[in-house]
């Protein structure tokens, strides 16, 4: 009797080690309360939740909190 090997799906690594499907970069001046800023949360948290690599560029500080909640996934780096 041979053995077979196990055709099951390996373990799923870390998230941390895995490739991401894809990166993108959004780049808006702060995350304040508006439409925009709204949109690009929601599709930048969706990305991320997907497997994304998703960074978010703003030209503020970075002192005041986004005003809509990022997943925690989602790179935020405030340029000034």
């Amino acid at each position: 009797m041979a053995l077979e090997p196990n055709q099951e799906d390996p373990l799923p690594q870390p998230e941390s080690l895995q490739t991401p499907k894809g990166r993108i970069t959004f780049v808006i001046y702060k995350i304040s309360a508006g439409g925009a800023q709204r949109v690009l949360t929601l599709l930048a948290n969706e990305l991320c939740k997907k497997g994304w690599s998703v960074t978010l560029l703003t030209f503020d500080s970075g002192r005041e909190p986004a005003f809509f909640k990022l997943h925690s996934g989602v790179q935020h780096w405030p340029c000034l």
